[in-house]
């Protein structure tokens, strides 16, 4: 497979894995998914922010990673079967489009348009966190690779995850760094992200964001203040927050 002209095969792991990551802005959802459209963008944003996390990790940006010969070129392989995957799909993208007729070319999603508020938090800060630690300009030429089919879209999502847990099989990362990094990511989302939906999206790809985002709801849960009502008529408790007055209650 080539890119740009370039053959894949005469990149060093960090051109590899610079032009991976670029291979997730390329892909765009037709219209046919519907009202699914907003959780596969996210699940998509997420492979790529998994794919620069073990990037960060092994330093791939810096010094091309802290690998072993043997390690190395399993890596380079992974990663050349990540942008493999994407040029397959850009392939099929070409061949429907081509089919189709520029008259007839089925609509697409736009992320920034279409996706409802709290999706485009979510995708606007996983995509920002993941280009924020790309450094290597990509080979591939800017384009766009429409998808319309679901079945397509699932084999390629679930193929890229294959793959992403291979990488990080090649060289583990440490459990305190990986808790490290993912509580990183999630601390840096900040209010303005809702993490019960990061949560969903991270349950079905990736492990550890779902612990570090279980880490993130637990703390803010164990925060809430709390009051207890009891005396004689009343029963049970109340958990909540209240910012008026509160009348007619004995407390003890």
């Amino acid at each position: 497979m080539e890119i740009a002209g370039f053959s894949i095969g005469v990149l060093g792991l960090a051109g590899l894995f610079s032009n991976a990551v670029d291979c997730f802005e390329y892909i765009q959802l037709g219209k046919s998914f519907g009202t699914d459209f907003g959780i596969y963008q996210l699940q998509l944003d997420n492979a790529r922010l998994r794919l620069t996390r073990w990037g960060k990790f092994v330093n791939v940006e810096e010094d091309g990673g802290n690998f072993r010969p043997v390690e190395r070129e399993q890596a380079k392989k992974t990663m050349e079967g990540i942008i493999t995957l994407f040029l397959k799909a850009g392939e099929t993208s070409n061949k429907f489009n081509k089919n189709s007729g520029s008259e007839t070319q089925p609509a697409v999603y736009d992320p920034d348009a279409d996706l409802e508020s709290p999706m485009l938090a979510l995708h606007r800060h996983m995509r920002t966190l993941a280009l924020s630690r790309q450094k290597e300009t990509s080979l591939l030429r800017k384009t766009k690779w429409a998808l319309y089919e679901r079945r397509r879209f699932t084999e390629l999502l679930e193929s890229i995850r294959t793959l992403l847990d291979d990488l990080e099989k090649i060289q583990p990362a440490r459990h305190d760094a990986r808790h490290s990094l993912c509580d990183e990511e999630v601390s840096s989302m900040g209010a303005n992200v809702d993490l019960p939906l990061l949560e969903s999206v991270a349950a079905k790809q990736d492990p550890s964001l779902l612990e570090a985002v279980k880490r993130a709801l637990d703390e803010r849960e164990a925060r809430l203040p709390s009051v207890v009502f009891s005396g004689p008529g009343n029963r049970g408790f109340q958990l909540g927050n209240n910012a008026g007055t509160i009348s007619g209650f004995t407390f003890g």
